[in-house]
């Protein structure tokens, strides 16, 4: 039904549905009545709609198993720019769904905060969907929430990207050579920076990004990336590979 009102105008006849009891005829109204009403969805007015729609499912016995479900809304919550309900959705959906949204638009609502400079947002989603059973581990949730760490501006934030990196090693994702070399890139720059610091703990906090460092190494040529990631591998390594020969004999046994 076209026009901005059509939601409403579909829920109104949805209701008509419904007995007095709350009793409806579960032939003519199931999941694909909700999705009729969700594909008109334009703004908050039209996301407020469905989500009654979605209430009075739950609250008249009306079966919301369907797998789309979660990644239908979650899409409508985009499209209608309510981007906190689009939030509370991916933390919340496994209390009163049974499936998650599908992870490529999972991935293009976190790129949509990404690009919108909103990275904390990105760190919550990420962490609640790392801590989900149902939802897969795969390289953009990494490479996506290791963006948005390194876009905050404390000095945690290249510390958080490494205790991601080394998640995503240890669970056998494979992250691209472009996120693993931008993190190489990363901690040499901050090892340089602090390169000279003669304080005890400055010291050892200069260590352990060059440390950091190594380690991407490694898994960059692991992955066969030292090979063949180009020009700008090739750099980074000699870049590491100075930083290491300039060190003193004393500080390389602790690397």
């Amino acid at each position: 039904m076209p026009g901005q009102d059509a939601p409403r105008v579909l829920f109104e006849d949805l209701k008509q549905k419904f007995g007095y009891t709350g009793v409806v005829n579960h032939k003519q109204v199931g999941v694909w009545s909700l999705y009729d009403i969700l594909r008109g969805v334009q703004n908050k007015k039209d996301l407020e709609t469905a989500m009654q729609t979605v209430n009075m499912f739950y609250n008249f016995g009306v079966k919301l198993k369907h797998h789309e479900i979660s990644t239908r809304l979650l899409a409508a919550s985009m499209q209608a720019g309510d981007e906190s309900e689009a939030v509370e959705l991916v933390r919340l959906y496994g209390t009163w769904l049974e499936h998650p949204p599908d992870a490529p638009v999972v991935y293009a609502t976190m790129s949509h905060f990404l690009d919108d400079g909103k990275p904390l947002i990105v760190r919550e989603i990420a962490k609640r969907l790392r801590e989900d059973w149902r939802f897969p581990l795969e390289a953009p949730l990494y490479n996506l929430a290791i963006q948005a760490m390194l876009m905050l501006p404390d000095e945690d934030a290249l510390v958080e990207a490494m205790v991601l990196f080394q998640d995503a090693v240890q669970m056998g994702v494979r992250l691209p050579p472009k996120t693993q070399l931008r993190l190489l890139q990363e901690c040499l720059t901050a090892f340089q920076a602090r390169e000279g610091e003669v304080q005890t703990e400055l010291e050892e906090a200069s260590i352990v990004k060059l440390k950091s460092a190594l380690f991407v190494a490694e898994c960059l040529a692991r992955d066969g990336y030292a090979r063949t990631g180009g020009a700008e591998v090739s750099c980074s390594f000699a870049w590491l590979l100075w930083h290491l020969e300039a060190r003193p004999i004393m500080s390389k046994h602790e690397l």
